[in-house]
């Protein structure tokens, strides 16, 4: 999956404008997307269209969104922020 064009993608999309963001998105991707079921990919990937600052909130917790799905995305992700 790692060689795939999709996979160069969200390894670009998931390089951010906050490092903070940049290490915790390239954690996932290197060591959890692969692996996760396709609920969970697919919401990965509708996290990488939101805009950062957004995000930024989300991952420190100061904000959830009304989409499940990615709040329990933004739950494993915390635990690698930490």
């Amino acid at each position: 999956m790692k060689d795939t064009p999709e996979y160069s993608k969200l390894r670009w999309h998931c390089r951010r404008g906050v490092k903070e963001l940049d290490v915790v998105f390239c954690e996932f991707l290197e060591n959890h997307y692969p692996t996760a079921d396709e609920e969970i990919q697919r919401g990965f990937r509708e996290l990488l269209d939101i805009e950062d600052p957004i995000l930024l909130s989300l991952l420190m917790d100061y904000h959830t969104t009304d989409n499940e799905l990615h709040n329990r995305i933004m739950l494993k992700l915390r635990d690698l922020f930490k």
